[in-house]
């Protein structure tokens, strides 16, 4: 005797994609907003680039994260091939170049512009430019250049 079963519709690998992604950037976004209270009661100049800054700074962290969770749903979809592990080592490369960027390039930038807003009360933070590569190397050039006269831990 044979019974009917119901079959699934096949997801495709954009909806498997989708299903995988979308519920961690929601808690990413979500945790952002509701969780840490980034939107200062002190009258920031510019509350919505201090949140884009701390969003890409935290999206370039759990990127490579993100990409393991559709990489997974990926494989339950579309099964295991050759083609599609050089795809998926392609697409792994590229992200993790994406995420590089994100967090040494891109979110820097984001802060030093929010910290611009502000005037004159950040002039120390800003004197070597953002804290991309380039700007952390000028402040290595400076440290070098000016060592100090002695180090120490005392606050006087």
């Amino acid at each position: 005797m044979m019974t009917t079963q119901r079959h699934r519709k096949p997801v495709g690998w954009a909806g498997a994609s989708f299903k995988a992604l979308v519920p961690w950037l929601l808690l990413l976004v979500g945790g952002k907003v509701v969780v840490t209270q980034i939107w200062s009661p002190l009258g920031e100049a510019s509350p919505l680039s201090r949140w884009l800054w701390l969003f890409v700074d935290d999206l370039a962290l759990v990127l490579p994260f993100l990409l393991f969770a559709v990489g997974l749903a990926l494989g339950r979809v579309l099964g295991h091939s050759a083609r599609a592990f050089r795809i998926a080592i392609l697409v792994g490369v590229s992200l993790s170049v994406l995420s590089y960027s994100l967090d040494a390039w891109v979110a820097p930038e984001i802060e030093d512009r929010a910290l611009a807003a502000r005037g004159a009360e950040v002039i120390e933070i800003r004197r070597f430019g953002s804290r991309t590569p380039v700007g952390i190397l000028r402040n290595l050039e400076f440290v070098e250049a000016n060592p100090p006269a002695r180090y120490s831990l005392r606050t006087s």
